[in-house]
């Protein structure tokens, strides 16, 4: 019985020397995906500022109802990634 339980306590101790040597590698990770996730959010309000800018310039020929507003913004991005 007492053998069992030393190599449970053994094993519990591998486990957490391994969470030790990886904690660094977390923190990075998620100091990375941080940077990353309000870069995006910065990027997604530059895109919309310019496309809301761009379809005033759009009414300004007479169409103005919300679906000319998603055809506008459906065809922009289709055009940008063909």
């Amino acid at each position: 019985m007492k053998a069992e339980i030393s190599i449970v306590g053994k094993k519990m101790e591998s486990m957490i020397d391994g969470f030790m040597i990886m904690l660094p590698n977390i923190v990075l990770a998620l100091i990375v995906f941080a940077i990353f996730f309000f870069l995006g959010r910065q990027i997604k309000r530059v895109v919309r500022r310019v496309n809301c800018r761009a379809f005033k310039l759009y009414i300004q020929g007479g169409r103005d109802t919300p679906q000319d507003f998603d055809f506008f913004l459906t065809y922009n991005l289709n055009a940008a990634t063909a």
